[in-house]
């Protein structure tokens, strides 16, 4: 059975509480990163926040080393699937659109970040990606060509890993 590593509750002790937890009774772990993404550093080539460093750390620290399989899932849409997650440090949508080569080329190095970091089994480079269309059906053409080059892109430098985007079918019924 699989487990998500999201933790009950956000104090360390629930952390370390819910990776006993998977480790002792899950055979697989996903790992979800679609909270915010450090776009300023990747769009502008500068340092990584060291709370994003230490987030990404501890979350391969509490991974199992005992050969589990790992599922990573990363997201460029918001919580509201209608546009642009946020920056990690400044809580802003970047002015880009999802069409625009800067934005994919920071998304692409942010998840070969994380791949790199985690080292997953599978990876979801896209989560519910399908909502957008729903919510924001403008920015749909744009966002399927980020998609497009991401994949082309991860399957020239990972092309053993697993990897796919996802879907919702709650907003198609």
């Amino acid at each position: 059975m699989g487990f998500s590593t999201w933790s009950y509750g956000p104090d360390l002790a629930d952390i370390d509480d819910t990776h006993s937890f998977l480790d002792q009774y899950g055979a697989i772990q996903s790992i979800q990163m679609d909270d915010k993404i450090p776009w300023n550093a990747w769009i502008n080539g500068t340092a990584l926040p060291s709370d994003y460093i230490a987030d990404v750390d501890g979350r391969v620290f509490r991974l199992p080393n005992d050969g589990t399989p790992i599922i990573l899932s990363i997201s460029p849409l918001n919580t509201g699937r209608d546009n642009i997650i946020e920056d990690w440090e400044n809580g802003a949508a970047p002015s880009y659109s999802f069409g625009d080569t800067i934005l994919q080329n920071a998304f692409i190095e942010h998840i070969k970040y994380l791949v790199d970091a985690f080292n997953p089994t599978y990876l979801i480079f896209g989560m519910e990606t399908n909502d957008l269309l729903v919510h924001a059906e403008d920015k749909w053409d744009d966002f399927r060509s980020l998609m497009t080059k991401t994949k082309t892109e991860l399957q020239l430098t990972y092309p053993t890993l697993k990897m796919t985007e996802s879907m919702t079918l709650h907003n198609w019924y």
